[in-house]
């Protein structure tokens, strides 16, 4: 009997920890640009990038300039915004505002080179700016989460808002981790509590 209840605990451990890497996979990744190219007087998170898998295939970016920081003066939002990748994205397709273009391999700033860049004009500024991203083969945020060789996963150029330090317009960008969603925590605190309860009752 008690082989028997060992038996499934091992099974049910097993299959918690086989389940992350899936489960992780269909996360959305969430990471600040909380560092400028300019002297802006300001501190905190300047916007905000979400990347996530919608339906197969596609993941879709939304990046949101925080207003209530940079003060948003006429016609504010999102004017270009840079990103890496860990596929040839060049036959994907890539839905993006009216207005708006991809290059490839751009120099943003003092932030460095970057696969893919989306930008638009003063006209078409975005707030946020959301597109999508086609492709077979897309199937993990974590394939958009790819430093640069400064170690800068995105850059965003961000104009109108009111003037800090004489600045209307600045880059930003990021060098933090993503932060995980509150389900992949709970996942995988609870994979690590029953390996160190089985690890307990074997000793006993």
């Amino acid at each position: 009997m008690k082989s028997i209840k060992t038996s499934g605990c091992i099974m049910m451990i097993l299959l918690g920890l086989a389940l992350i890497p899936s489960l992780a996979g269909a996360v959305p990744i969430t990471t600040y640009l909380n560092v400028s190219n300019e002297d802006l007087g300001l501190t905190g998170n300047f916007a905000t990038v979400v990347v996530s898998l919608e339906g197969e295939n596609t993941v879709q970016f939304s990046v949101d300039p925080n207003g209530d920081l940079l003060g948003e003066g006429r016609n504010f939002g999102i004017q270009a915004f840079g990103f890496n990748s860990s596929l040839d994205l060049t036959s994907a397709v890539f839905d993006l505002p009216d207005g708006w273009d991809i290059d490839y391999d751009s120099n943003l700033s003092m932030f460095g080179l970057f696969y893919v860049d989306a930008a638009g004009t003063g006209r078409t500024r975005q707030d946020p700016l959301i597109f999508t991203v086609a492709m077979a083969g897309i199937n993990d945020e974590t394939q958009f989460f790819v430093p640069n060789a400064g170690g800068y996963h995105y850059a965003a150029h961000i104009a109108g808002f009111t003037d800090q330090n004489g600045y209307t317009s600045a880059w930003f960008s990021d060098q933090a981790a993503p932060v995980p969603e509150p389900a992949t925590l709970m996942l995988l605190g609870s994979g690590l509590l029953g390996l160190a309860g089985f690890r307990k009752k074997m000793k006993q």
